[in-house]
């Protein structure tokens, strides 16, 4: 099975790996998600993967389209994004700032809720999809992210506007 990671960062999920910057590691292709093709032919990957990268993104309807471009027939997107309504409630100032493992300025561009997501997917060639909101897991050993993991994943009990994240699923 061949996952693309895209916006990869320091993850390690995958068997390759996309980023708009190099960072320290060897494995990674740079590429401008925003307007480059992916360098990869058409329907090589089973999957491709990206947790929040897409916040980060001015076009994000030509990652959208080139991960569709890459998927095999039956293949599926991945994408984790921030969800508005969870952030609204917590905080007006969702991310930005530097990447301090390789300076590299960090801009947010957009959250989104389940409703624009669906469009994007829409937009970007998915007519199959599953779209809900959750808490994604981290690999963080720290134990003051597993506090707030439990925290909100306890809150998102209540609703889903208190579920920070959406986790979103489109099939080609």
């Amino acid at each position: 099975m061949r996952i693309l990671n895209a916006g990869c960062g320091d993850d390690r999920y995958g068997t390759d790996f996309v980023d708009s910057y190099k960072g320290k590691r060897k494995d990674v292709l740079v590429r401008d998600l925003d307007k480059d093709k992916l360098p990869y032919p058409s329907g090589t990957f089973d999957e491709v993967y990206s947790r929040y990268t897409l916040s980060y993104l001015k076009n994000p309807e030509n990652f959208l389209k080139e991960s569709y471009r890459v998927l095999k027939k039956g293949g599926s997107l991945k994408l984790i994004v921030p969800n508005a309504g969870f952030y609204g409630i917590f905080t007006s100032n969702y991310h930005g700032g530097y990447d301090k493992s390789t300076n590299y300025r960090v801009r947010t561009y957009s959250i989104y809720t389940k409703y624009i997501m669906k469009n994007w997917l829409e937009v970007g060639g998915f007519s199959k999809m599953s779209i809900k909101t959750g808490f994604e897991k981290s690999s963080s050993p720290r134990l003051s992210y597993k506090l707030h993991s439990i925290a909100f994943r306890l809150l998102g009990l209540l609703s889903e506007r208190l579920r920070p994240d959406i986790i979103v699923i489109g099939v080609k």
